[in-house]
């Protein structure tokens, strides 16, 4: 007898509703046109997304804020009246970390598709309810309003957990994080070897991948494991590319700005006959 099928968890469901909620895509266009010249210039955009530090900045910089504001609600409920004006500090040097934070989420959100467009949408939102609601409550404190300054700053740290799951849902689930293409094996990224072992997976050859970048004004084509080949033009790597991974099937090219991030994308599949099988 087949087994029932689980029951997706509520939380699940309700990012799923939110993934294809095009009520959002208008303000997903207007972000999309306000966010353009973080991406525009090549400079800023490798800045932004951190290809001098190897993997995306914004993970990194999202501990800071948290992080003083976190420990700022700490010696709220625990610190007592001497912790006070350490609090106060927290508070405002989490409101000044944010901003390094946000400018460097955006320039990430740029590059997402739609659905996690939509969810970082909201979790901006969320985001900047709680920045906002933080800024009240280091302006209680500085006018000697503790209460209510640490009362803005629970309201803020739910606001800031709710933000703080959304983003966990953008890099975790929907994969929103640049790296370095050095970095990339082809291996994809899914299901941990816990969850393979409990819902295994036709097995499926390895999608050999191309990579198509410049350096010095000379494009490379680069396949891991495998020799690169050098180009005058784009044009030319690129069709090299093709060639290769057409031969290479399951494979993709994947080619690459000024700035080493992905631009454009080509899968070639498995050629399949009538019959089903694998077409040598």
């Amino acid at each position: 007898m087949p087994e029932a099928r689980q029951r997706e968890p509520r939380l699940v469901r309700w990012m799923k509703r939110l993934e294809s909620a095009r009520l959002l895509d208008p303000v997903v266009d207007r972000f999309s046109r306000l966010t353009r010249p973080l991406t525009t210039n090549a400079t800023a955009r490798a800045l932004l997304r951190g290809r001098w530090l190897g993997h995306a900045v914004h993970p990194v910089l999202t501990d800071l804020p948290l992080g003083a504001w976190a420990s700022a609600g700490v010696l709220d409920l625990v610190g007592g009246r001497d912790a006070r004006p350490a609090a106060q500090r927290l508070v405002g040097l989490g409101i000044v970390m944010a901003a390094p934070t946000i400018v460097t989420g955006w320039a990430e959100w740029a590059a997402a598709d739609r659905p996690a467009q939509r969810v970082g949408v909201v979790h901006a939102v969320s985001n900047s309810a709680a920045l906002g609601l933080y800024t009240l409550s280091w302006l209680a404190r500085r006018r000697g309003g503790h209460k209510t300054g640490m009362l803005l700053g629970l309201a803020a740290g739910a606001a800031a957990g709710t933000g703080g799951y959304l983003g966990s849902h953008l890099t975790e689930v929907r994969q929103v994080a640049s790296y370095h293409p050095a970095f990339d094996t082809g291996e994809s990224r899914g299901l941990d070897a816990e969850e393979r072992r409990g819902n295994p997976a036709p097995p499926q050859a390895p999608r050999a991948e191309f990579h198509v970048s410049v350096e010095n004004e000379i494009w490379k084509v680069e396949r891991y494991g495998h020799d690169s080949s050098e180009h005058s033009t784009q044009r030319a790597a690129i069709a090299a590319a093709r060639e290769q991974a057409a031969a290479a099937r399951p494979s993709r090219v994947v080619v690459h700005g000024a700035d080493g991030f992905a631009r454009d994308e080509v899968s070639y599949d498995v050629d399949v006959t009538p019959d089903g099988s694998a077409r040598t």
